[in-house]
């Protein structure tokens, strides 16, 4: 009998214990909102906030479909309250408006979206790097170095490789996955751990990785601020259905300094969202009425000075106020002593003809795995062995080839060399030197700096001051930035 009485007593406190339980779980099932499939509506979800800012409802992932958009909750960095977002599913995360990543279900972190969360600027203004090893699998490397040491000689920020920091952020490149953008960032310092960049191989330019790192460093959409209206009109009868929802508003209040047409935060006027690329996905306005865009929309490759204006006010407003590093980003993983270990001995007799302007190995040995090409990157340029040769780029035609990207040029087929005499019409307009590649040519001099145009434009040579012009405008082909 004794038995029985304690077994009885035992399922009685069972029962009271896991009365609040349950109660507590319905209380939170229904606090948060549902999934809701419509004919009509995306996918609904909303992540809130539990007892402290760590903890969130974790969504029901495997409901949401690739590709597919979705409602959520988010208060974005900066914003005084939460908002409902449209963001799309890609593999284990959700974009927003297309390269803002902003949750990753692989790492739970990436979420600081849903409380105050004023604290997104990097402290300091110096930002961690991990380059992961598939930056160096290709020429990437040198494009990314590119774009960091662009803030450390520009702006106040330091790009610097992570040691032991608590935050930081992993620059990676990835293979196509069929989302049309370049490139994509969480917005801000997120919680503690790793915020990552990625890359789309093949698809992204220096222009591209600065985006990115503008996006990771802070800085929004410039065609998504708040009073976007009364500068564009989005023409969303031309855009793709997948694409409805890359025109939000992200930030909320009053949008900061002057609109910026030029920004490189600012979505082209024509790009890969449009269901007819020949019309515009958005068009310009001034009070009120249609007007021509400017022709940098969307397609400057590097901050205008609004821009880093705008990123040094909201540094200097966390308390940042220095001039540039004026120092390059460096990786422990790049060799940087001697060219030991290069087995290509083409490459390392042409580098021993051309060191003194290439300075020293900055890579070992890169196999491309096209018509088994190898590369080798140096200081202050790069050495290709391919089907064309042993050739050599390096200087400011180098560092313009780096800047458009490869897919632009293809190979180089010769080297660095004085523009002959029998091309006396380009030394005419103060172009001095030349480096050829399979699709189009590189040209140079002290006075006027770079150009690239089409192999045929350069043998043609230019008959006048307004047919160089022309040259420059309409066959230097604007960059279509997919962000």
């Amino acid at each position: 009998m004794k038995k029985i009485i304690l077994q009885l007593c035992f399922l009685v406190l069972l029962t009271i214990a896991t009365v609040p339980l349950q109660a507590q779980v319905t209380r939170a099932d229904s606090s948060s909102e549902i999934l809701q499939r419509t004919a009509t509506a995306p996918a609904a979800i909303n992540l809130k906030r539990l007892r402290t800012s760590a903890e969130y409802f974790r969504p029901d992932f495997e409901v949401l479909q690739q590709g597919e958009y979705s409602i959520i909750s988010l208060r974005l960095p900066g914003n005084s309250a939460a908002k409902d977002y449209y963001v799309k599913k890609i593999g284990s995360k959700l974009y927003l408006n297309g390269d803002i990543i902003v949750h990753d279900f692989n790492l739970m972190s990436t979420l600081s979206y849903t409380t105050n969360n004023n604290s997104y600027t990097w402290p300091d203004g110096t930002v961690p790097v991990i380059l992961d090893n598939s930056v160096f699998a290709s020429d990437y490397y040198v494009i990314i170095k590119s774009a960091l040491d662009y803030f450390n000689y520009h702006t106040s920020i330091i790009f610097k490789e992570r040691t032991n920091e608590s935050n930081y952020i992993i620059i990676s490149c990835i293979d196509n996955d069929g989302s049309g953008k370049a490139g994509a960032s969480p917005i801000g310092k997120g919680g503690s751990g790793g915020n990552k960049i990625e890359l789309i191989k093949d698809a992204f330019s220096r222009g591209t990785v600065i985006h990115e790192l503008m996006h990771a460093l802070g800085i929004y959409h410039e065609q998504s601020r708040s009073d976007r209206d009364k500068y564009v009109e989005i023409k969303f009868d031309n855009i793709k259905a997948a694409a409805k929802h890359n025109f939000q508003i992200e930030r909320d209040g009053i949008a900061r300094g002057a609109y910026d047409y030029c920004s490189i935060m600012h979505y082209p006027a024509f790009n890969s969202f449009a269901i007819d690329e020949t019309k515009p996905t958005l068009v310009c306005k001034n009070n009120g009425v249609i007007v021509a865009c400017p022709g940098c929309v969307g397609n400057n490759d590097e901050p205008t000075r609004m821009d880093l204006d705008g990123l040094d006010a909201l540094y200097r407003g966390a308390g940042v106020s220095r001039a540039p590093y004026n120092h390059p980003f460096e990786s422990a993983n790049v060799p940087i002593s001697g060219c030991i270990g290069v087995t290509d001995l083409s490459i390392v007799d042409k580098w021993k003809a051309y060191k003194g302007a290439l300075g020293d190995c900055r890579s070992g040995l890169i196999n491309l795995g096209i018509l088994a090409a190898n590369l080798v990157r140096f200081e202050h340029g790069a050495i290709y062995h391919s089907t064309h040769g042993v050739n050599v780029v390096y200087g400011d035609i180098y560092k313009h080839f780096v800047a458009k990207g490869f897919v632009r040029f293809g190979f180089p087929t010769s080297d660095e060399e004085d523009i002959p005499v029998t091309f006396s019409g380009w030394r005419r307009y103060g172009y001095t030197r030349v480096s050829k590649f399979e699709v189009r040519t590189i040209i140079w001099g002290p006075r006027v700096g770079t150009m690239d145009l089409l192999n045929a434009d350069y043998v043609a040579g230019p008959l006048t001051r307004e047919q160089l012009k022309l040259l420059e405008l309409q066959r230097t082909e604007p960059i279509r930035l997919q962000h």
